[in-house]
């Protein structure tokens, strides 16, 4: 495998005597950001990550950068020694890769050689599960930026795609305060669309730089203009989450609104659930752009023409594309051959890096 192969790299770092405060937070970063050993086929993002715990009296961890870019979130507090070798290291690291400090308690934050820069603190939160699961969407958020090479200010926004008098739209008021109080920017047409302006092209233009959250309540698909915002999600290639929000059911699944990650949130839902949303919609995004890297790049040294697809090809990526057979490359695992078959017949032939024959390219 060629050097800097891998779009980013995560390193987590932290002070022997924090070990166990750090601990759950360590669980969640691995569950959300590596595979499941018991689910080698599934489509989690899982990405480079590596731990590392500083020892009183012992060098700071070499960390060697090999991926194309690479963050490193440091676990601050009143436990962490202000050792002069250390803080030269991390002024070091700084010059290498983009370096997040996380406050575990209020005296993390005047850490010397991280005292410049904001951080994430946990202690913004107040209830200790909720405190956990804000801390890593947050640290998500700016994984998410150092990929895009986001600019100082620029946020990940979130469309929020909901039916009007239905419980999604509960939902959606909910998500949209929550990620009012975060790094984190949102679409909520009824906030978002200012007056006299057209609906249809404020939606457009928000969707095509946006990850849209589908939440699906039992009036949602049968509404046009839920079916045209997740028709132009797919027509951008966008990376779309769904929430299965459904109590009576629907009597006709938009076929649109498919092939894509779903959640099931049930009435009287709470903080958790809405972190799990977010969680999921960032996660998402960070799938997204990782997996375009990765296609962009095994096509550059292959030297083979592909149109990339960040999920499973399906019938509207057509849409626009000249007559004929397109060849579609997409991230492994690949489907299975009856889908594949299906997708040839419709002109699309679909392979995975693994799964290339180049001689059966056209």
């Amino acid at each position: 495998m060629d050097e800097k192969t891998e779009p980013i790299e995560i390193s987590l770092i932290w002070y022997e005597s924090d070990k166990e405060q750090v601990k759950p937070y360590l669980e969640i970063f691995q569950k959300e950001l590596t595979r499941n050993p018991d689910a080698p086929f599934s489509r989690e993002l899982h990405l480079p990550l590596y731990f590392f715990e500083l020892h009183k009296g012992e060098k700071f961890p070499e960390i060697k950068i090999d991926g194309q870019k690479a963050i490193a979130f440091i676990f601050t507090s009143s436990r962490l020694i202000a050792n002069d070798q250390w803080c030269s290291d991390i002024e070091a690291l700084r010059k290498s890769c983009c370096v997040v400090p996380i406050a575990l308690d209020k005296n993390g934050l005047g850490y010397s050689a991280l005292a410049d820069l904001n951080a994430i603190r946990s202690t913004d939160f107040s209830r200790d599960y909720i405190q956990k699961k804000s801390v890593v969407l947050w640290a998500m958020h700016e994984i998410y930026r150092v990929i895009n090479d986001a600019k100082r200010d620029e946020r990940l926004n979130l469309f929020l795609s909901h039916c009007k008098g239905s419980n999604g739209e509960a939902l959606a008021k909910r998500l949209k305060d929550m990620i009012d109080n975060s790094t984190i920017s949102r679409f909520f047409d009824a906030y978002s669309i200012m007056p006299g302006v057209e609906f249809d092209k404020s939606i457009r233009d928000s969707i095509e730089k946006s990850t849209v959250i589908a939440i699906n309540s039992d009036c949602y698909e049968e509404r046009k203009w839920c079916q045209y915002e997740l028709l132009e999600a797919k027509r951008n290639n966008r990376p779309i989450i769904g929430i299965d929000m459904l109590t009576n059911g629907s009597d006709r699944s938009f076929p649109y609104g498919a092939n894509i990650p779903v959640i099931r949130i049930c009435d009287g839902f709470c903080d958790c659930d809405l972190l799990d949303v977010l969680i999921m919609a960032v996660k998402e995004s960070i799938r997204f752009a990782v997996e375009k890297q990765r296609l962009k790049k095994w096509c550059d040294d292959s030297n083979e023409d592909f149109q990339i697809c960040c999920n499973v090809p399906e019938p509207v990526f057509l849409i626009g594309k000249n007559h004929g057979s397109i060849n579609v490359l997409y991230p492994d695992p690949p489907v299975y051959d009856e889908e594949k078959q299906l997708l040839s017949g419709m002109g699309i032939n679909a392979v995975t890096p693994s799964t290339i024959d180049k001689r059966s390219v056209k």
